[in-house]
């Protein structure tokens, strides 16, 4: 299932670029993958230090470490993920400065 996709690797495992498909408690999230797998991220790092908040559809990086990678091309169960990084969406920022312009208007 890991076939095919625009990866990054090292030492520490593949880091790939997903979309949060659902939210779970404790800062879990599930992530699906560009070719369809999906895994289990958890926010870490600087992400969990400064409460970075995560929702829907968000698209994010995710590193699966080595033998985690293993287990996604073994099995169908969910694999184990760290969250590293979301993307700034413009849309959040528009809608903030919308909802910003209206509140000086009333």
């Amino acid at each position: 299932m890991i076939d095919n996709l625009d990866i990054k690797q090292d030492e520490k495992g593949i880091t790939v670029v997903g979309e949060v498909i659902e939210i779970l408690p404790n800062t879990q999230f599930k992530v699906k993958l560009p070719n369809g797998a999906v895994v289990l991220a958890h926010t870490a790092g600087k992400m969990r230090k400064h409460k970075i908040r995560i929702i829907l559809y968000d698209t994010v990086t995710v590193r699966i470490s080595p033998t985690d990678i293993e287990n996604l091309k073994k099995s169908d169960r969910l694999v184990n993920a760290r969250l590293e990084y979301r993307f700034k969406s413009d849309s959040r920022s528009s809608d903030n400065k919308a909802g910003a312009s209206d509140s000086k208007n009333a």
